[in-house]
């Protein structure tokens, strides 16, 4: 009984130690895919989620999904989102994503802050 008590709190620790680094083990191009793949797929709300306050205070959820829309219409139905490269701004990362539109690319920088919020994002 007592041996597997004990092997029991050793699979907890285990556990939460396992959960513990997964989240803290997610990047800032991990969390700007997620916010590009929330937006493209019309998902508004989950990407608003990953905004950190500043932003949450400066645009609203129906910002977002009216953004991926005026893009879809100038430049055509989005044919991929992909990596590029990840850039230190001071405590921040800049997350460039290339985005393939029917009728040309596009560049989104998603910055991330250090708390794993997007902090800033951007169209060029």
């Amino acid at each position: 009984m007592r041996k597997q008590i004990v092997f029991l709190l050793v699979g907890m620790l285990f556990t939460f130690g396992v959960l513990a680094s997964c989240q803290q083990g997610e990047s800032a191009q991990d969390v700007a895919e997620q916010f590009m793949e929330h937006i493209s797929a019309g998902e508004s709300e989950e990407a608003y989620e990953l905004l950190d306050a500043d932003m949450q205070d400066s645009i609203e959820v129906g910002d977002l999904s009216y953004i991926w829309t005026a893009l879809e219409m100038s430049s055509g139905e989005n044919e991929s989102l992909t990596y590029d490269k990840t850039e230190e701004d001071g405590a921040n990362e800049v997350v460039f994503i290339d985005g393939v539109f029917a009728e040309g690319d596009i560049t989104f920088l998603i910055t991330v802050n250090e708390d794993h919020e997007v902090a800033g994002y951007t169209v060029v």
